[in-house]
């Protein structure tokens, strides 16, 4: 019962009181007013609630759906970029296709700022490489200088970072699960361990890949249903979207379940 509704029905009683009295039978009517509004608030708040939890879970899995979709139609590779410790994800589109999945796996995902850094060190790195092979040669015979030019410098662009942009237009803006639900933890084929918050101060980024094959990474993502805007609800189970790579569809598991790369 809210706490506006509270105040109105005791200036109610207050008012009456001072008037003339409370019958008993007055306040019996009061009471049984009061007992019917919390037994018909309190169901219904927690249906409700059940119902948003289940809309937006089934929402992730038509975007993990629709990201498949996306990138089999563009031909183009695209990757979901979930926050972990948090409920926001979005989608991101490479600006070329030779993106391929480390056999080695990583310890965990790149923020944008160290993507970034590292694309910016490459840059450094192979100007200084590209200043060693700039000593042209003089061809007599076309009396004109030749650059040399290597089988490394050819491929300046493939040993590049891949690099990202989010997509925005009628079907895709940023996403959020949250005030309801969070992303606790997530592990794709590319993640050698799963990604998660607990060891970090703040909230991760991790990827899930879409290929323009039709294929998206084997993956889970661990769900917790949220108190606040801060805290998990424990007495709630957690849920599970669970990716299925070759028909680039997910589906919505009750429970905690973990990674397994042979499934």
């Amino acid at each position: 019962m809210s706490s506006g509704l509270k105040t109105q029905l005791a200036v109610v009683v207050q008012a009456t009181m001072s008037e003339r009295g409370f019958t008993l039978l007055e306040i019996i009517i009061v009471v049984a007013l009061i007992a019917g509004v919390y037994s018909f608030a309190l169901p219904q708040f927690r249906i409700f609630s059940g119902l948003e939890i289940s809309s937006t879970l089934n929402r992730l899995a038509v975007d993990i759906r629709s990201a498949w979709d996306v990138a089999v139609l563009t031909g183009k590779v695209h990757r979901l970029v979930f926050t972990v410790g948090g409920g926001d994800y979005w989608l991101e589109v490479a600006d070329r296709n030779d993106v391929f999945l480390s056999v080695a796996g990583l310890d965990r995902d790149l923020t944008k700022e160290e993507e970034e850094e590292a694309r910016f060190a490459f840059e450094e790195n192979f100007k200084n490489y590209e200043d060693m092979m700039d000593n042209p040669l003089f061809d007599h015979d076309a009396e004109q200088e030749v650059v040399l030019l290597t089988p490394v410098t050819a491929s300046k662009k493939r040993l590049q970072r891949v690099r990202w942009s989010m997509v925005k237009n009628l079907e895709w803006q940023k996403r959020t699960l949250l005030p309801l639900l969070s992303v606790q933890a997530m592990q794709a084929e590319h993640h050698v361990r799963k990604q998660s918050n607990e060891d970090d101060e703040g909230p991760v980024q991790a990827f899930l890949y879409f290929f323009p094959d039709g294929y998206v990474e084997a993956a889970v993502i661990q769900i917790a249903v949220m108190q606040d805007d801060t805290s998990v609800d424990r007495s709630v189970p957690p849920y599970t979207v669970r990716t299925n790579p070759y028909e680039g569809t997910a589906e919505v598991i009750s429970g905690r379940e973990e990674f397994d790369a042979e499934s």
